[in-house]
C-alpha cells in the first residue's frame, strides 16, 4: 500500500486527469460563439428587411395598371387622384350625336360616370403585398414588377342614357317627315370657377412632345416657355397626367436595370463628369423626370431615355418655381 501510494506520488499521470489547456478550452467554445454571432445577424437581418418592407406597404408595386392606368409607385391617395382625372374624368364629357347638320348634346353631369376607385386602389395595394416578405424584398431591390391588370367597374346613370335615346328616336322621326327640328338650349353655369381652379394649382407644367416645349404656368397664364430634350422612340417620355414626386439638388444617377443602361445598370453614378444627371432633379413617374444636361445639343430632339432634358440654367431657374405635387401634363 505504501508502495503503491509513493508511486503515484512520484508519477502524477498515473491514475489522475491533469487539468484542461486553456487553448483547449477556447478551441471547444469558439463554434457556440460563431453560432451565437451567425444567429444574430439573422436576427438583425431579418429586423432590417422587415422594416424595409414595412416602409414600402402603403406603396402600389410597379407593374400594376388599371384600366390602361398605370398605379406603379403611388400611394393610395395618389392613386385614387389619378384614376379619376385619369380613368373617370375623360368619360364624363359631354355625349354629342350629330344628324342631317344637326346636334345632340347629353351634358357629362347627367351621365353620373363613376367608377370602384375605392376597390382598385385596395386590390392593387393586396397585390403589391403578394410574394411573401422575401420576395417583395428582392422585388424591391432589384427593380422587379408585378405585372397586374385590374379590370375597373365603370358605372352610369341609365335613365339619362334612355331619356336622350328617346329624343334621338323623336329626332329621326320629325327628319322623316320634314317637320324642323328645335333644340332647347340651357346656359349652365360652371360648377368650377376660374378663380377657384387658379387657387387650386397656382402653377403648373406642360410638355409638348412634338415641339419639344416644356411650359410653366401660373396664376393660368403662361409664365415661362423652355426647349427640352424628350425621350426617343421606344423610350418615349410617358404621356398623361403626373405631378412633381420629389427634388433633388446635385443628384446622383440611380442606373435602372435596362439593357441600354450596358454595364452600369444598377450602379448608382455620384455627382461628377460621368453624372449625365446634372444640376437639379424634378422626378415625375417611374425613374422619368426632369433634369439638367450639359449636352445642350440635345435640346428640341428626341434622344433621351425617358427623361426631359433642360439646359442647367433653365433647371435650376424652374426647379425653384415648383414645388412636390406641381401637376405637370404630358402631350
Amino acid at each position: 500500500m505504501f508502495d503503491n501510494e509513493r508511486e503515484t506520488a512520484e508519477h502524477p499521470g498515473y491514475g489522475n486527469t491533469p487539468p484542461e489547456a486553456p487553448k483547449t478550452r477556447r478551441a471547444r467554445r469558439w463554434p457556440y460563439i460563431a453560432a451565437a454571432v451567425f444567429a444574430g445577424l439573422l436576427i438583425v437581418g431579418a429586423l432590417a428587411a422587415y422594416a424595409y418592407d414595412n416602409s414600402h406597404k402603403d406603396e402600389i408595386a410597379d407593374g400594376i395598371t388599371a384600366g390602361g392606368v398605370d398605379l406603379g409607385g403611388l400611394s393610395a391617395a395618389e392613386a385614387k387622384h389619378r384614376l379619376r382625372h385619369e380613368l373617370v374624368a375623360p368619360l364624363q364629357r359631354p355625349l354629342v350625336v350629330r344628324f342631317r347638320g344637326q346636334a345632340w348634346k347629353l351634358p357629362g353631369r347627367k351621365l353620373k360616370v363613376h367608377a370602384n376607385i375605392n376597390s382598385i386602389v385596395d386590390r392593387a395595394l393586396a397585390e403589391s403585398q403578394n410574394g411573401g416578405l422575401p420576395g417583395r424584398v428582392v422585388r424591391y431591390v432589384t427593380g422587379g414588377t408585378v405585372d397586374k391588370q385590374i379590370a375597373p367597374q365603370i358605372g352610369y346613370f341609365e335613365p339619362a342614357i334612355n331619356r336622350f335615346a328617346r329624343q334621338l328616336n323623336a329626332a329621326v322621326e320629325h327628319a322623316r317627315t320634314g317637320r324642323p327640328i328645335v333644340a332647347q338650349v340651357h346656359s349652365i353655369a360652371p360648377t368650377v370657377t376660374k378663380s377657384q381652379v387658379a387657387a387650386e394649382y397656382p402653377s403648373y407644367l406642360t410638355l409638348d412632345r412634338t415641339t419639344y416645349t416644356l411650359r410653366l404656368w401660373k396664376n393660368l397664364k403662361l409664365a415661362k416657355s423652355y426647349t427640352v430634350a424628350v425621350g426617343q422612340a421606344g423610350l418615349e417620355t410617358p404621356a398623361g397626367l403626373y405631378h412633381i414626386q420629389d427634388k433633388q439638388v446635385n443628384p446622383s444617377w440611380h442606373v435602372p436595370n435596362s439593357a441600354w443602361a450596358g454595364s452600369l445598370a444598377g450602379q448608382v453614378i455620384p455627382p461628377g463628369p460621368a453624372d449625365p444627371i446634372k444640376a437639379r432633379w424634378m422626378g415625375i413617374f417611374n425613374g422619368a423626370g426632369i433634369h439638367g444636361t450639359d449636352e445642350t445639343w440635345s435640346l428640341g430632339q428626341a434622344v433621351s431615355h425617358g427623361c426631359v432634358r433642360m439646359s442647367i440654367p433653365d433647371v435650376i431657374s424652374l426647379y425653384d418655381q415648383v414645388d412636390v405635387g406641381t401637376p405637370i401634363y404630358i402631350g
